[in-house]
Order: structure tokens, then C-alpha cells, then sequence
């Protein structure tokens, strides 16, 4: 009976070495502590953190282990961490630090990483390791080991986004801070992606689209890689070291944040990749759109709710916008000032490229850049005053421009402006873009610099081209000048939900309409002492509306049904404070002092910019 006890008991042992030998997922691997850092920027204290155990191929073995990060510098630990498999994929989900924007996000997202630990202690979780997991879990089905698919997917994510060099470590073991090119490829793809988006929502999308498409074999769309290109190049890089950097400082950290110049070769992207082709030109002054159209949103919202044309006391964003209480450190401030420049950057290098070209389409492009350069300038000039102008020619040499008199910038603005809407076509082209949408940008800036003629001829020029005619319903198609009907994927990605909120939540955009043509030929009319032109014009916008004649001559009745109008018919679009300003009503009607008709540089400009002083005031 011993003898079969002990044959019995010699065989359990030897199948159970066995099975260990077959199955090395059944070795019990034990981690003590278990650290690592996440990083968008750094992820905030919170946020929540799930290791889930794989297989060898990589199917979840339905073992979760939880924790948080511990601070917002990102880190975490786990202690005492048990696992029968190496692998595992950290799923990190919470608020972080946007180093693009240098505010937090409004918004949780999630990143992944999938990791062996058997050999390591220390785990970092960013968005080159969540690009990587469905490549990394592809070329494991093709038969690559998983050291060879971390290593092949991670240096196809970086070509991808056109760094020059592979890194020398596996991605989770990169970090923002180790200042060194590593850090620098991870710095610059994490921008890349922020400056292609303006929510957290389409972050995500971007990030999984992204994904998808490098799964089968490791390379994005054509329209996605002209996306990143021109994300590179209109990167402000300085801004976002300048972010990264403060960001740590305040959390009682010093690092260095190394150049992402020295892992992406930006001159030669952009001699080589970028404007040979007319379809180059295509692409990027698609990219410059689309930032235009994120930048009005901001710039319309902030503006309303400056002027009180919308509600925004209890908006989480603008409250303090809105009740005229705001410093230089005010992230929507900061924000405008970061979105303004970098679109100005993407025209500006249009026009660079493109004037001169000896590829029509580049020309024309150079244009339509010209003028949205002069609405730009316009809303910004609004809101700061005098401002640095990026002359395009010297683009490459602006690093800390100073500041340029309003009047030298509207000089440098309107001969060009001018001169495309001599070359535009009287019509919409298929770019939506008729001869009156320069014809109406300079009648603004004509306007703004107290030059009542020339601000009325233009109004009149586009009056009388007859394309146009005032509509009882606000945004009415007959009224748009300048604008479009959006699709819903483009809705999708870009939309500001604090636009769709407060200004306007339908899927129709309009930068420029007739009833701001009508009411800039009736006040530049009765600045010139035109009172019955003046009254005429304001009558066709009042009659349209369903309202009742206007019959006074006194210039002061006038003015103030000029601005009721502007308040009811432009309020929402960008165009109320301006017009106080112009006509000495803004402190009256806001109740601020005279400085509060600026608003501040913001203090990351003021900080990065030697060169820069303040607005009066603050």
C-alpha cells in the first residue's frame, strides 16, 4: 500500500513539472511593487487604473487587479502583485494635463499599454503604447514574438509621424521627462494628435481610428498622414515645453524638455512632403480650415460672453469671462491666444508657399489665406489690440515677435486683401468662397481703423452684387456670405460643445452674413453724416425682422437702434463688443473700466516672450 501511495505521489510530481514545462503561464510571478508613470501629458491623481492579466496570446485571463494614480505628476503603484502570465495590459482611465493647451482636460480618456514584466518593475503608460496594441497583438497572430512586435510597432507609429529615428527602449518605458530623444518623439507625437483635435471626445476617436488603421500593417491613410504633417509643422513647440515645463514646476518638479526638432526634421518635411502638388495646397488649406473653424467657435463664444449676448454666468469655462473678473493665467484666454496663432502660422505658410507658385491652384489658395489672415487679425486686434504680426515671409524667423501698432498691421493686411479680391471670382467657388468674402473683411477692417469710406464702399460692393438678401430667420441661407453646411463627421470631430450650448447648435456655419454688410453700411453711412443712407440701410434690416420703421434723424436714437440691431442680429457672431468699442458704449453697457476694453496677455505669452509687454491694467 506504501509502494502504491509513493508511485501515485512520484506521479503527480512529474506531471505537475510537466505542466509547468509546457505552460510557463502556470509560473507564479510575483512583483513587490509594481510603479510607472501615465502620460498624456501626466495623467491626474485619481484616475483609474486596471491590470488585466493575459495569456501567451494576449486574451485577457479574467484576472483585474485595480489602483489609482497616486499624484498628478501620473505616477502609480501596485504592491504585491501576483500573476501567473508576464503579460498584461494596463488600462489607465482619468483626466490629464493638455501640454498643447496648458489646461487640464474637460474630459477622462483611456489609454492602454500592453507590457511583459516579467524582467521589469517599472511600467509607463502614453499614447505610443495605446498606438501599438492592436499592431503589437496582428503581428504576434503572424508569428512574431512579442519583444519583436513591441519593437516593429512602436518604430511604424513613429515613422508614421515622420520621426527620423527608432527609440532605444520599448515604449513603456518612455516618459516625458527623461530628456532625451525618446522623450522627444514621445512629446511630439502626443501634440501632433492634440493639435489635430478640440475635444477630448475626438481625441479618443482620433486615437482609435489611429489604431485601427496601423493594425494590419502599421501605416495610416494618406488623409491621416497629410493631417499629421500639417499638425507638425503648425506645432508651436516652444508654447508646449514652456506648458510641460511650468506644469511640473508647479507640482514641484524640475525637468528639461528636449527639442523635438532633434527626432523630427521639420525643414525637410517641409520642403520635400510639403507643396509640390496642387493637391498638397488642398490638403493643407483644408488643415487651415479646420483650425479656422475651431478658432472661431472659441473666439465667438468668448466674445459673447464678454459682451453679455449670451448667458455664460454659470458656464464652468466662461463664468469668469462673463462676469468681466479674469487674469492674465485665465486658461480660455490663453487658449484663444495659443488657437489665434497657431492658424495664423498654417495661412501664413500657405501664403509663404503658395504666392509666386507657379501651380495655379497655390495661387489662389494664397488668396482665400490672405483673407481669412484679415479676419483672424481682426478678432484678435478686437479683443488684445495691438499684437505681433507674423509677416509670412519671415515665418521661419518669428520665435519672440514683439508687438505691432493695430495701424501697421491693418496696412499690411488690406493692399493683399485687395489685391485677391480683384482674382476671386464674383460667384461661390467649390471652397465657398465668392469675391465678397474679401470684400466684407475689409470693410470690417476699414471699420475698426475709423475709415468710414472705404468701410462703406466695400459694404456697397457687396449690396450690390445682388448675390445676397436679408431673411426673417437668423442664419437664413439668402444671408450667408461667407460659410457652410457641415457634415456630420466633421461635426463630430471638431465641435466646441460650449459653441453648441451657447451660440449655435446647428449643423450650419456662417462667418460672415448680409445683415453685417447691411448694418456696416449704415453706421460707416452715419458716421459720415449719411443719416437718411444710414436710416435706409438700418430700416432694411428692422423691416426684415418684422419690426417697425425707424422715422428719427437724431443721430443719438440712430446709433442706439444701430446697436440694438447689432446686439439682436450680430450678437452671436463675434461682431457686439467691437461695435461698443467703436462707438464708446463698452464701459456704459458692460459696466467695466476703460482698461477692461483690452484683455490681457495671457501670462504663458508674457513668461516665453522677452519681448512682449502687457495690456494696461493687468
Amino acid at each position: 500500500m506504501k509502494y502504491c501511495y509513493f508511485l501515485i505521489t512520484l506521479f503527480l510530481l512529474a506531471f505537475t513539472f510537466a505542466c509547468k514545462k509546457d505552460n510557463p503561464e502556470t509560473e507564479r510571478i510575483v512583483k513587490p511593487k509594481l510603479t510607472g508613470a501615465v502620460e498624456k501629458g501626466p495623467f491626474l491623481k485619481g484616475s483609474q487604473i486596471s491590470i488585466v492579466e493575459l495569456s501567451a496570446d494576449l486574451n485577457p485571463t479574467g484576472r483585474i487587479f485595480k489602483t489609482e494614480i497616486l499624484s498628478d505628476l501620473g505616477h502609480f503603484e501596485m504592491n504585491d502583485l501576483a500573476l501567473v502570465s508576464p503579460y498584461v495590459q494596463v488600462l489607465v482611465d482619468g483626466f490629464y494635463f493638455n501640454e498643447v493647451t496648458g489646461a487640464l482636460s474637460n474630459s477622462r480618456i483611456t489609454l492602454g499599454a500592453l507590457v511583459d514584466i516579467s524582467s521589469q518593475n517599472t511600467v509607463n503608460v502614453n499614447v505610443i503604447t495605446h498606438l501599438e496594441q492592436r499592431r503589437v497583438k496582428h503581428l504576434m497572430k503572424e508569428g512574431a514574438t512579442f519583444v519583436q512586435a513591441k519593437k516593429q510597432a512602436s518604430s511604424e507609429i513613429l515613422q508614421a509621424f515622420y520621426i527620423s529615428e527608432e527609440l532605444d527602449v520599448t515604449s513603456d518605458n518612455v516618459s516625458l521627462v527623461d530628456n532625451n530623444n525618446n522623450a522627444a518623439s514621445l512629446l511630439a507625437i502626443s501634440s501632433a494628435l492634440l493639435n489635430t483635435v478640440s475635444s477630448d471626445a475626438a481625441l479618443t476617436e482620433t486615437l482609435n481610428s489611429l489604431a485601427q488603421q496601423i493594425e494590419s500593417d502599421g501605416a495610416l491613410s494618406e488623409a491621416d498622414s497629410e493631417r499629421i504633417k500639417q499638425s507638425i509643422r503648425s506645432l508651436n513647440m516652444e508654447y508646449i515645453a514652456d506648458n510641460v515645463v511650468t506644469r511640473y514646476r508647479d507640482l514641484g518638479m524640475e525637468v528639461e524638455i528636449p527639442d523635438f526638432l532633434d527626432v523630427i526634421p521639420i525643414d525637410e518635411i517641409t520642403e520635400q512632403d510639403f507643396f509640390t502638388t496642387e493637391e498638397d495646397f488642398i490638403v493643407a488649406y483644408g488643415a487651415a480650415v479646420k483650425s479656422f473653424y475651431e478658432y472661431y467657435q472659441a473666439f465667438a463664444v468668448f466674445e459673447a460672453a464678454y459682451a453679455h449676448t449670451v448667458d455664460a454666468s454659470t458656464n464652468p469655462t466662461y463664468f469668469e469671462i462673463a462676469g468681466h473678473q479674469f487674469a492674465p493665467t485665465n486658461t480660455p484666454v490663453f487658449q484663444l491666444w495659443v488657437k489665434a496663432y497657431g492658424t495664423v502660422r498654417m495661412f501664413s505658410l500657405l501664403i509663404q508657399k503658395g504666392e509666386g507658385s507657379q501651380l495655379t491652384m497655390a495661387n489662389e489658395i494664397a488668396r482665400y489665406a490672405h483673407t481669412h489672415l484679415g479676419y483672424l487679425y481682426w478678432s484678435m486686434m478686437t479683443l488684445w489690440g495691438d499684437i505681433p504680426y507674423l509677416d509670412p515671409a519671415q515665418l521661419d524667423n518669428l520665435i519672440t515677435p514683439p508687438r505691432t501698432r493695430m495701424i501697421d498691421i491693418l496696412s499690411y493686411l488690406t493692399p493683399s486683401i485687395e489685391a485677391a479680391a480683384q482674382h476671386i471670382q464674383a460667384a461661390n467657388n467649390q471652397y465657398g468662397i465668392s469675391r465678397s468674402f474679401p470684400l466684407a473683411v475689409l470693410a470690417r477692417l476699414y471699420l475698426l481703423e475709423g475709415n468710414y469710406i472705404k468701410a462703406k464702399q466695400y459694404a456697397e460692393d457687396v449690396i450690390q452684387s445682388g448675390l445676397f438678401s436679408l431673411s426673417p430667420d437668423r442664419w437664413g441661407g439668402t444671408e450667408n456670405v461667407y460659410g457652410y453646411t457641415l457634415s456630420a463627421d466633421f461635426l463630430e470631430e471638431l465641435v466646441n460643445p460650449d459653441y453648441r450650448e451657447l451660440i449655435n447648435n446647428s449643423n450650419t456655419i456662417q462667418y460672415v452674413t448680409y445683415p453685417e454688410i447691411v448694418l456696416t453700411a449704415s453706421e460707416a453711412c452715419l458716421n459720415l453724416g449719411e443719416v437718411d443712407q444710414a436710416v435706409g440701410y438700418l430700416n432694411q434690416i428692422r423691416q426684415s425682422k418684422g419690426k417697425s420703421a425707424l422715422a428719427s434723424t437724431d443721430r443719438a436714437v440712430i446709433e442706439q437702434a444701430l446697436l440694438d440691431e447689432i446686439k439682436d442680429e450680430l450678437g452671436k457672431d463675434g461682431l457686439c463688443f467691437s461695435a461698443l468699442k467703436r462707438n464708446g458704449k463698452a464701459e456704459e453697457v458692460l459696466d467695466i473700466p476703460a482698461y477692461r476694453e483690452l484683455i490681457p496677455i495671457p501670462q504663458q505669452e508674457m513668461e516665453r516672450n522677452p519681448t512682449m509687454t502687457q495690456n494696461p491694467g493687468y
